[in-house]
C-alpha cells in the first residue's frame, strides 16, 4: 500500500514538472528577447543625413589681366549655395593673398564683390550668390628683379541654407606676361573702392 502511494506521488510530481517546462517554453517562444532600444534610432538617423557634394557647388579660376595689371578671380556658385564676402563675421569671407616673399605684391586694396546681407538659420550674414569677381592689382616687389609668377592662395567657404563646408584655401601660381607691373610701385594709399568718402 505504501509503495503504491509513493509511486502515485512520484508520477504526479513528474507530471507537474513537465507541465511547468512546457509553459516556460511556450512563453519564451511568444515573447522573444527585444532588440536594443537605440538600434532603430541610429538607423533612422542615418537615413536622414544630407549628402552634399561641395566640390560641385563652387568653381573659380585665377588669371592675369595685362590690361589692368591685375589678378582676376572669377567665382561661380551653383543655385542654392553661397559664399561669404567682406563684412561677414560668422563664416570665412573670400580672401586673396600673395606669397609674402614672392616677386609681386598687391598694389592698393583687393577689390572684393559687394555682398548681400541675408538672414540665415545661423544668423545674419553677408553673402555672394551666382557669379562674382575678385580683382587685385599687382606691382613688382621692390628688390625683386627676377621672376614672372604671381604666387598666392585663395580662400573661400561654401554653404547651403542648412549646412556649410569647411573653409578651403587653394594655392595658385600665375604667369605675369605682356604687362607692366615690373615698373609699378606698390601704393601706400588705400583704394577708394569699397570705402565711403567723407
Amino acid at each position: 500500500m505504501l509503495r503504491t502511494w509513493i509511486a502515485a506521488s512520484s508520477a504526479i510530481a513528474l507530471l507537474g514538472i513537465r507541465c511547468l517546462d512546457q509553459n516556460q517554453t511556450s512563453t519564451s517562444s511568444q515573447n522573444p528577447p527585444s532588440a536594443p532600444v537605440d538600434a532603430p534610432q541610429k538607423q533612422n538617423a542615418n537615413q536622414h543625413i544630407e549628402e552634399v557634394d561641395w566640390s560641385k557647388a563652387f568653381h573659380h579660376t585665377v588669371r592675369y589681366d595685362a590690361s589692368q595689371s591685375a589678378l582676376i578671380v572669377d567665382v561661380a556658385l551653383e543655385p542654392g549655395f553661397h559664399a561669404y564676402t567682406v563684412g561677414e563675421t560668422i563664416g570665412r569671407p573670400l580672401l586673396l593673398a600673395l606669397k609674402p616673399d614672392g616677386a609681386f605684391v598687391v598694389s592698393g586694396d583687393v577689390q572684393y564683390p559687394v555682398g548681400t546681407t541675408k538672414v540665415l538659420p545661423i544668423g545674419q550674414s553677408v553673402i555672394v550668390e551666382g557669379s562674382a569677381r575678385v580683382v587685385a592689382k599687382l606691382a613688382r616687389r621692390p628688390g625683386a628683379a627676377t621672376g614672372n609668377q604671381a604666387e598666392g592662395t585663395f580662400r573661400y567657404q561654401v554653404c547651403s541654407e542648412t549646412a556649410c563646408d569647411r573653409p578651403r584655401t587653394v594655392p595658385f601660381a600665375i604667369e605675369v606676361t605682356a604687362s607692366d607691373p615690373a615698373s609699378d610701385q606698390p601704393s601706400d594709399q588705400p583704394s577708394d573702392r569699397g570705402h565711403e568718402k567723407p
